[in-house]
């Protein structure tokens, strides 16, 4: 049975593998040979097998789904709004756009503060929808 819990992750998990092909001026693509990707892979299993738990009616897979959006999430949040809420270095602000710079942008971009793309935007509404849909499916709340 596919629940609200599945079809957030499905949305969420697509959303993330648009790093994997790459969409020019919207987000940059993963490379397989650096290092630094390796968290990107990482995750990438880490939610297709716990998508893949969901799909087959594992019991505590909304714990799994949980636990990988509070750390996720955590690690988003420090990287991206924190320092659009409490303002950045010079040095933060000049390596954030070397990465994301050419990317679109919902909002207007404020002096020091370093603004989330377009790209990580959506994905962090996605992150937040999957987070409420999963733990209302773990407190048995509706929505199945």
């Amino acid at each position: 049975m596919v629940t609200w819990m599945t079809a957030s992750s499905v949305l969420l998990i697509g959303w993330y593998g648009l790093l994997y092909v790459g969409v020019p001026r919207f987000c940059g693509r993963v490379r397989f040979d650096e290092r630094e990707d390796l968290l990107n892979h990482l995750l990438l299993v880490a939610l297709l097998l716990d998508l893949a738990l969901q799909i087959t009616g594992w019991t505590y897979a909304d714990i799994g789904m949980l636990i990988i959006l509070v750390v996720w999430g955590a690690l988003q949040f420090r990287a991206h709004w924190l320092p659009y809420l409490r303002g950045a270095s010079t040095q933060q602000v000049r390596s954030y756009y070397r990465a994301f710079g050419d990317n679109l942008y919902l909002f207007r971009n404020t002096g020091n503060r370093i603004l989330p793309d377009a790209y990580h935007t959506v994905m962090h509404v996605l992150m937040v929808v999957t987070f409420l849909t999963t733990l209302l499916q773990a407190l048995g709340v509706g929505l199945r």
